[in-house]
Parts: structure tokens; C-alpha cells; sequence
């Protein structure tokens, strides 16, 4: 069963996991101010063995299953063919997305680094952010704009001072 929606437990778990991984849509636009709100968590993990390893295991930690599917122990090399996979865990939904409209992959994307207490946390720019809703052109995607845009202008006020 999926449990409602804590981003930060999200984050920490793949942290303690070591898992190398840069959050991106809008809980990253959120991250950076952003008064978008969003239900899930989307990841853009590095693409090697080894961090498919960890992030199945912090899956499995986390409990997660697909969609309409039974819980099964999650292997990294269910990763290696590199799509998007969409899962349910104990702390909400949690999207890993390898590769994202307009802005590439893990290593193409333009990232800052985001506090949460002691955790730190890469995330894709809201210029990133951006691009990416942009490429994608879905009516969600169009909703999102004035929010990220507002954003983006308040950080532009912000650098300029």
C-alpha cells in the first residue's frame, strides 16, 4: 500500500542509500521555492550497476511496488534497460525517470544543491524545470508555467541584489 506523501523521508532514503540520483519536475521547482504543489517524487538516477544496485535496494527498503502489481524484492538490473518506471512506496509515489523531455540525463543536467536540515540534495535548475515542462507540452506541464516562472523571476530578483 502506498502511504502518503513525505518527499523528505523520499530523499533520505535514497541518500542513506547512497544512491546517485538529481530530483527533477515540480517537487524539485518546490525545493526552490516554488509554491507549485505536486503528489509524487521524480528521480533522474546515474546510469551505472552499481547505483542500480542501490536504488533498488533503497526501493525495497522503501517498499515498493508497481501500480496493480504485487510487492516483489526489486534487482538493479531491473533498472538497466533505462525507462521510466513509476512506483508506489510506504512514503508516496516515486517516479525514476532516466531520461527527461528537453534536458537530457542525470549527467546532461544543469543541477544546484538543496538543503533539508542536514541532508543535501542535488536538484535540476528551474531553468531545467522549464525546459523540460516546455518539451513535454501537456496541459499540466502549461499549468505549471506561471508558478515556475514566478519562481525563476523571484531567484532572478534575489541573485540581482
Amino acid at each position: 500500500m502506498s502511504g502518503a506523501f513525505d518527499p523528505e523521508r523520499l530523499l533520505r532514503t535514497l541518500a542513506e542509500h547512497e544512491v546517485e540520483f538529481v530530483v527533477i519536475g515540480m517537487t524539485a521547482a518546490w525545493l526552490q521555492g516554488s509554491p507549485a504543489v505536486t503528489i509524487d517524487l521524480d528521480v533522474m538516477p546515474r546510469q551505472d550497476l552499481q547505483n542500480a544496485e542501490r536504488l533498488a535496494d533503497a526501493l525495497n527498503t522503501l517498499g515498493a511496488h508497481r501500480h496493480g502489481r504485487p510487492a516483489v524484492e526489486l534487482e538493479g538490473a531491473e533498472f538497466l534497460g533505462w525507462q521510466s518506471q513509476h512506483f508506489l512506496t510506504d512514503a508516496g509515489p516515486l517516479d525514476v525517470v532516466p531520461h527527461a523531455a528537453g534536458i537530457g540525463t542525470h549527467d546532461q543536467v544543469a543541477s544546484v544543491v538543496v538543503r533539508i536540515d542536514d541532508l543535501a540534495v542535488r536538484v535540476a535548475t528551474l531553468d531545467e524545470i522549464i525546459a523540460s515542462k516546455r518539451a513535454l507540452d501537456r496541459p499540466k506541464d502549461r499549468a505549471a508555467m506561471p508558478a515556475l516562472e514566478a519562481a525563476r523571476a523571484v531567484r532572478d530578483r534575489q541573485r540581482g541584489s
